[in-house]
């Protein structure tokens, strides 16, 4: 099953993370510690969790969407 990305909420996320992030050494731990008590989560880092999440799931577009903006071919 392929998975097709929307290319605003991929921005979003790469906004809301930045662009220097690893998928195993940051993202995934955040990701757990936010999902452990929701109730207890800011908007901001409801926000966070959300692009998270979509930049998880859509690695390799969240990836090349940095690469693009650090080497600065494309903006934010």
């Amino acid at each position: 099953m392929r998975r097709y990305h929307d290319q605003n909420k991929l921005r979003q996320a790469a906004r809301v993370l930045g662009l220097s992030r690893t998928r195993d050494g940051d993202l995934r731990p955040m990701v757990h510690a936010l999902k452990l008590f929701p109730s207890m989560n800011t908007a901001e880092e409801n926000e966070r969790l959300g692009a998270a999440v979509y930049a998880m799931r859509h690695w390799r577009e969240y990836q090349n969407l940095c690469g693009r903006v650090r080497s600065n071919r494309e903006s934010l």
